[in-house]
């Protein structure tokens, strides 16, 4: 079995509190992935080794510090933003981590938090005020690390932050590739499914127990900048970040500029 994030992985696998060593689907391998923090999520006991029997995954997500480092090298980062919904586990696992960093690489975290209806889904139309808010306390950026509210209305998150000049830094590529975020660093999609289906060869063809692998990372990541938004917000990438990184969304010159 394959899961894919957070939610759907403890939901399918269980948690170690729940299950000790064993899972929710007993002798059935499983391999999970798209999952931002799988020790803090109680999936994992380490990423030596899974401590379930049955259980292994790969970690995808490239480290908070790596992508802090990555925005230092486009523009100044003194003050981050963050807006994230408390009904989401891996945004406040996130969110806490970028707490503690935040005192290691001397910077100020700002966060703002959605309002939530009975159901826990944050209620419509509250981009504008949050990142109006962040503008006011004039944040460098503002982050999603980890939040599945945000990229699935990234065109409203993106949009409200291009109205107060702010870059969005994200940790998923499409809210560069097909919205306005303006730095991405990530693994593409892509390489995570062929780097599962390896984790998963040496359990089906290899015949190794999941619980005895390493929770294994991705050793490469990719760099996206959307050069719309960064024309857009008057903050172009330098020379050093345009070698190396992928540069998409990039304005068409007209006849006239031509």
């Amino acid at each position: 079995m394959v899961t894919w994030g957070t939610s759907v992985s403890k939901g399918v696998i269980g948690t170690i509190e729940e299950f000790g060593s064993g899972t929710k689907l007993g002798d059935i391998p499983v391999l999970f992935m798209i999952v931002a923090d799988p020790i803090g999520a109680d999936i994992v006991a380490s990423y030596e080794n899974s401590g379930r029997a049955m259980v292994t995954g790969i970690r995808n997500r490239i480290p908070d510090e790596v992508q802090i480092r990555a925005m230092r090298d486009y523009f100044p980062v003194n003050k981050v933003g963050v807006i994230y919904s408390e009904a989401e586990l891996n945004s406040i696992l996130n969110t806490q981590n970028l707490d503690s960093l935040s005192k290691e690489m001397k910077f100020e975290l700002f966060k703002e938090v959605y309002v939530l209806d009975d159901k826990g889904v944050p209620y419509p139309e509250q981009f504008d005020e949050l990142m109006s808010s962040l503008a006011l306390e004039g944040v460098d950026v503002v982050y999603v690390g980890s939040s599945s509210y945000n990229l699935d209305h990234a065109d409203q998150f993106t949009e409200a932050a291009l109205k107060y000049k702010l870059p969005v830094a994200s940790a998923y590529d499409s809210m560069v590739t097909n919205s306005n975020a303006l730095i991405s660093v990530s693994n593409k999609y892509y390489r995570v499914g062929r780097f599962a289906g390896s984790q998963a060869k040496k359990i089906l063809v290899e015949g190794k127990v999941p619980g005895e692998l390493e929770v294994a990372a991705l050793s490469q990541f990719s760099i996206s900048i959307n050069m719309s938004t960064a024309k857009a917000i008057d903050q172009y990438p330098p020379i050093q970040l345009i070698r190396f990184a992928d540069l998409v969304n990039v304005p068409q010159q007209t006849d006239v500029e031509q």
